[in-house]
């Protein structure tokens, strides 16, 4: 999936991943926060970035993933998007809340 813009949280590329589908997303915003790039193991990355709005950056980016499309794991990226699901996020927003409290 390609995402250029520039999202807040990155709900559509998470959406995207919980189908195991790499990302090419524009390294600003959410995407930050919800993208993983391993360059190195890419096995263990839901996609990769590019730095600039301009076709350049974009098609370097298009050239480096036809290159290693095969080596992204699918069950890794599902995974990697389940860290986002709902149930982890308020489990995580308990605890933090329930500490606060004991302070």
């Amino acid at each position: 999936m390609l995402f250029p813009g520039e999202e807040d949280f990155g709900m559509i590329p998470l959406e995207v991943m919980s189908y195991g589908i790499p990302i090419i997303a524009y390294k600003k915003g959410g995407a930050l926060e919800t993208v993983v790039e391993n360059k190195k193991e890419v096995s263990e990355s839901s996609g990769i970035f590019f730095n600039q709005q301009n076709i350049e950056s974009l098609q370097k980016a298009l050239d480096n993933f036809n290159k290693i499309e095969e080596n992204f794991n699918p069950s890794w990226i599902r995974k990697h998007a389940e860290k986002f699901e709902e149930s982890n996020f308020l489990q995580s927003f308990s605890q933090t809340i329930d500490k606060l409290i004991q302070k």
